[in-house]
């Protein structure tokens, strides 16, 4: 075989896998400085409070991957998987296990909140609460055309992992933990992916609610806020360039 057939096929086989013409799997990397997700809702019809002296206990930051397979020739882009996961925003009172009474018993923690109503049917007086290792997982959603600008209502996840700890402000009831599971939906809301020299960023609105029943009343929790995510990938130009002289180099061998 000539050495130019040679170089044809070597920047064949070069430009290919850099435009994406089977699909790339990308890993996008959460940045943790600039996701965070507010928590708010309701128990039993009150409304969801921080903690007493602990304004930011209702916010934290995420971390974690989201992988997608990009096509950059075409620039299309499908979620196949992701796992993102609140970070400890504090040590909120209280936790679930080792508490009772009306006892507290605080512990590193994603979420600290009160309400005016506590965990009983029907409701006490009120409650503290901790939202702990919270994330969700299995982040995907359907091929995207238009991945410039695209509607974020498109992705599902389900919770990963998450326990909610509460106890009661009345001295004779203690206090509770459960499980947090189901899966999530996201409202509509505009999502979007730019490239900057090479760094791609995904811009993904969060607005979710779930809803479970604790000692057999609503807790309906709202998350809200936004997850950011880069990666670096090909720039077109040079995806163009490399398309261009292989081409190039191809059609000459063929005279």
């Amino acid at each position: 075989m000539k050495l130019r057939n040679l170089i044809v096929l070597a920047l064949v086989g070069a430009v290919m896998p850099a435009a994406g013409a089977l699909g790339d799997i990308v890993t996008y990397i959460v940045d943790p400085a600039r996701s965070s997700l507010k928590l708010s809702g309701t128990f039993a019809g009150n409304p969801v409070l921080p903690q007493p002296g602990l304004p930011d206990s209702l916010t934290t930051s995420y971390f974690g991957t989201i992988s997608a397979d990009r096509d950059f020739v075409s620039n299309k882009l499908q979620i196949t998987n992701g796992t993102v996961t609140a970070q400890t925003n504090g040590t909120f009172s209280p936790v679930g296990i080792g508490f009772g009474g009306g006892s507290t018993y605080y512990a590193p923690s994603d979420y600290g909140f009160q309400t005016g109503a506590g965990f009983t049917n029907p409701p006490t007086t009120g409650s503290t609460s901790a939202i702990l290792d919270f994330s969700f997982s299995s982040l995907a959603s359907p091929l995207i055309s238009s991945p410039n600008n695209f509607d974020a209502s498109l992705l599902s996840a389900a919770i990963a992992s998450g326990e909610f700890d509460c106890v009661s402000s009345s001295p004779d009831v203690g206090g509770w933990f459960f499980p947090i599971t189901g899966s999530l939906t996201f409202a509509p809301s505009t999502a979007s992916l730019t490239n900057d020299s090479g760094v791609e960023t995904l811009d993904i609105p969060i607005h979710t609610e779930f809803t479970y029943f604790a000692q057999g009343q609503p807790l309906t929790v709202q998350l809200s806020g936004s997850i950011i995510a880069t990666a670096q990938v090909p720039e077109p130009t040079s995806v163009v360039f490399l398309g261009i002289a292989a081409m190039s180099l191809l059609f000459r061998c063929r005279k």
